[in-house]
């Protein structure tokens, strides 16, 4: 029974959380400055004379930005607010969290810099959440939902490549086809990170190639490598393959930013937040959960994707938008209800034990996917 006292407050909740972002938005609390991608994509990438180079994984985002900065600066950010605010409603409507979470999560200091800002991450995070909205209580999505599905992880893998193989890996494993396999999936996700940090270590020719990544554009004149910040001058192969396996925790837990104390106690405090999360997804961790909540499959998927995002991830400040991606994911495990899936387990369990099998009928609109 829908608790409309609960809803109630959860509108008014949003509705000022609306108010301070728009606030924000409109009267410009982050300030006058803008990072160098930011400038670089509201100029074509003329400040650093690259306008005429063609690159995908930034056109389609520059052509958004021009359309949108074009009618109103705010456009962008608004959009894309309530897309955001429209996926957690989701989220909450359908009984998966308490209305306060998601405000929680909404009001946490990287999440409201970068929804302030003109960078691609908000649209990751938002997209985590609208997947997990999709596979809420529901195994199989229909024909209209995998289209869109697919049209998202396609636009997805236009402006980062590696979060769009990371999203249809989600979706792939997360199959019902896979359930009895996806411990071993795991496993072997987490043997695959731990196989990388040996070969770094002890291989010269994955130590090189894993220098080179960096090397390669990504430093942009920065001498300092990996969330560890380590010298480059002393990126040797052990620090390397230290700077691999450590990374996942430099990368949730961030450092402080070095942009003074005011900035480092947000961080702080937000580190605070998500090691709490942390503690309680391992907490709830819950084999049962497996069977019967794709959406809780691709949680887990996604966090552990995240680790090997965390040893990719140059710089530890850069920890603080390409986090965003994962945040939902964590936010499911930890604080996901339990009674959204007990049902259904019970369900399941009683029809089985009395080996009903309900008729299957056929529709166009139909999908097993």
């Amino acid at each position: 029974m829908i608790d409309h006292y609960k809803i109630k407050k959860s509108n008014l909740a949003f509705l000022g959380l609306v108010s301070f972002y728009l606030f924000g938005f409109f009267f410009n609390i982050r300030g006058d400055y803008l990072s160098g991608d930011e400038m670089g994509f509201l100029s074509s990438f003329s400040d650093r004379g690259a306008e005429h180079e063609f690159d995908w994984r930034y056109f389609f985002w520059i052509q958004y930005l021009s359309v949108t900065t074009g009618i109103h600066t705010s456009l962008p950010l608004i959009i894309n607010l309530l897309l955001m605010i429209i996926s957690l409603r989701i989220l909450i409507l359908k009984g998966i969290f308490s209305y306060w979470i998601p405000i929680a999560i909404l009001l946490t200091p990287t999440v409201f810099y970068f929804f302030n800002s003109y960078l691609r991450d908000s649209v990751f995070m938002i997209f985590s959440c609208m997947l997990l909205g999709f596979f809420a209580h529901k195994e199989t999505i229909n024909i209209r939902q995998l289209i869109a599905i697919c049209f998202g992880v396609a636009l997805i893998g236009l402006l980062r490549p590696f979060y769009g193989l990371i999203f249809a890996s989600c979706i792939l494993f997360s199959h019902q086809f896979f359930r009895r396999q996806f411990t071993y999936i795991l496993f072997s996700i987490l043997a695959s990170f731990v196989t990388a940090v040996v070969l770094i270590a002890f291989n010269h020719e994955s130590y090189i190639m894993y220098l080179d990544f960096f090397e390669s554009g990504h430093l942009r004149e920065r001498w300092e490598v990996g969330v560890m910040s380590i010298p480059l001058d002393s990126f040797t192969p052990e620090f390397a393959a230290r700077n691999f396996l450590l990374s996942p925790l430099f990368f949730w837990i961030v450092p402080g930013t070095g942009f003074g104390a005011r900035y480092d106690l947000f961080i702080y405090v937000e580190n605070i937040f998500i090691a709490l999360m942390s503690v309680l997804a391992v907490k709830r961790l819950d084999i049962r959960r497996l069977r019967d909540d794709r959406a809780y499959r691709i949680a887990l998927l996604g966090f552990m994707f995240s680790l090997f995002m965390a040893a990719a991830t140059t710089t530890h400040q850069d920890s603080y938008r390409y986090r965003l991606i994962f945040i939902p994911f964590l936010t499911y495990i930890a604080f996901a209800k339990r009674s959204s899936w007990v049902r259904q387990v019970s369900t399941s369990t009683i029809l089985h034990s009395l080996q009903v099998q309900k008729p299957v009928k056929s529709k166009i609109t139909s999908s097993h996917f």
